[in-house]
């Protein structure tokens, strides 16, 4: 194991394990155990997208394998468990940086900080002049001086636990 770790890269290091790339794949070691995120389209991060390490394409399966129980989060998403010891999760229609974590034979893996980047943008660079724009536009059309909230899709009826209902009596000024 140790010479298929060589040639690797080292992510991060926590008491519970560490994370090593190669290629597509990110292995964590924890005790005698392995998980494995197979990520295609998988690169390194350039420094200014920092504190994400890697990147990754939305609609693209993330799977992912390691000793049961087996619990995958990709930001506040839980993954799709597929069985005891497999996962899978795929970005739709979600860009920007979130946090992959992962519970394994009840031990928390260090977290894995990724840039999720548009289809349409496949590169870092066209990534942040995309994400931006859409941070300055949706910024710039706010009603009120209430700070702009990015929720998980599951929000999407409500801002910052906000019920729609009043969302629209604050515009109406009632």
């Amino acid at each position: 194991m140790k010479n298929a770790m060589s040639s690797s890269k080292f992510v991060s290091n926590s008491s519970s394990g560490f994370w090593c790339r190669n290629e597509e794949i990110l292995n964590c070691v924890i005790e005698n155990d392995v998980v494995t995120l197979q990520v295609p389209g998988l690169t390194e991060a350039p420094q200014y997208l920092a504190p994400s390490r890697f990147c990754v394409h939305e609609w693209h399966e993330i799977l992912v394998r390691g000793p049961a129980p087996l619990r995958v989060w990709c930001g506040n998403e839980p993954a799709k468990s597929v069985c005891n010891d497999f996962a899978r999760f795929t970005f739709e229609n979600q860009v920007g940086r979130t946090v992959i974590s992962v519970q394994a034979s009840g031990k928390w893996l260090p977290p894995l900080p990724i840039e999720v980047l548009s289809s349409k943008r496949p590169t870092p660079e066209e990534h942040v002049a995309f994400f931006s724009a859409l941070v300055g536009d949706l910024a710039d059309r706010q009603p009120s001086p209430t700070p702009v909230s990015f929720c998980p899709p599951a929000w999407r009826r409500t801002l910052c636990g906000v019920p729609s209902s009043a969302k629209r009596e604050s515009r109406s000024g009632g």
